[in-house]
């Protein structure tokens, strides 16, 4: 009993680790772009990208020498391109130059929606009728994003470019995602993800080191190397085996539930470590994407949670 007790503990400890993890990665991208307060210089956006997953890569691509031998056929091969031109290729090109523009909170906020998108989009592939529920959460995300990126000012002031980024981003993941859930199921999400950090070493590598060409590296200030550095080890790494060791032991259902929480990590640390302030009106306009979040993917009365094991792959 103790040690059923014991391993509970563990797995929501490792839920809270990975939501933290999430969270902060807006952040330190902030600050990776930025330089910091220390005045020095930040990275290149794709420069960043380009270290993040070379370590990655280096740590995950062995995966795939370990795994039974499987006959990597063209048509596989297209598939998992498809999927990471997807994620990592254009979401976090859209991500990174979107978290260079505005706010790491209301970049945050946005990609919330991604699990309502999700949602919406395989419904209607699928060709069936969305349950009052998800056309209810969809609505209050939908009216929650306008609230978001209008500000006081009201949307005939503009909308930030950084904040559209934001929403193309959100499709690029939902594309992801619909293609990951198939293909996890057949190679593992330990294999996707390998094939994600590969893929994204051999986008991302050629386009930073152009536009990396002109940086001079001892300009970029220790904030920005540590930002960095830590969004390679913690939201890339760690906090995917943090995950995957929750949904083992708690079920997809609770442990999809965390991840919801993200938004809130990500609007507290931009707060506290960045000094960003936000609108009522975008409070409220937070508020109401977490609510359409909670209402679209919140499982139904006596539905019963996720038994066995699942596997997913989060975006950050």
């Amino acid at each position: 009993m103790m040690h059923v007790v014991r391993s509970t503990a563990t797995a929501w400890a490792a839920l809270a680790l990975a939501v933290l993890f999430w969270g902060l990665s807006f952040v330190g991208s902030k600050i990776a772009l930025s330089g910091g307060e220390a005045g020095g210089q930040g990275l290149p956006p794709l420069t960043l990208l380009a270290i993040r997953f070379c370590l990655g890569a280096l740590v995950f691509g062995p995966l795939l020498l370990r795994r039974p031998r499987r006959r990597w056929t063209p048509r596989l091969l297209l598939r998992i391109l498809a999927m990471a031109a997807c994620l990592p290729g254009a979401y976090f090109v859209l991500e990174i130059y979107a978290v260079s523009m505005t706010s790491a909170a209301k970049a945050a906020l946005i990609a919330a929606c991604i699990p309502v998108t999700v949602l919406c989009i395989g419904s209607l592939l699928r060709g069936e009728r969305p349950g009052w529920r998800l056309l209810c959460g969809a609505a209050a995300a939908l009216a929650g994003v306008a609230m978001l990126v209008a500000g006081e000012g009201g949307l005939g002031g503009g909308v930030n470019p950084g904040d559209g980024l934001m929403l193309l981003a959100v499709l690029a993941a939902a594309g992801y995602m619909l293609q990951a859930d198939i293909l996890g199921r057949e190679l593992g999400v330990q294999a996707v993800t390998a094939w994600q950090m590969l893929w994204g070493a051999v986008f991302f590598l050629p386009l930073g080191l152009w536009q990396g060409a002109g940086v001079e590296l001892a300009a970029v200030s220790a904030q920005a190397w540590l930002a960095t550095l830590g969004l390679a080890l913690f939201p890339t790494l760690a906090a995917f085996w943090a995950y995957n060791h929750a949904l083992a032991h708690l079920g997809a259902g609770r442990a999809s539930l965390g991840i919801n929480l993200v938004p809130l990590v990500a609007t507290l640390g931009a707060w506290a470590m960045l000094g960003e302030a936000m609108t009522l009106r975008q409070g409220l306009g937070g508020a109401g994407i977490l609510l359409g979040v909670l209402l679209a993917t919140l499982p139904r009365q006596g539905a019963a949670d996720d038994a066995a094991p699942a596997e997913s792959c989060c975006p950050e």
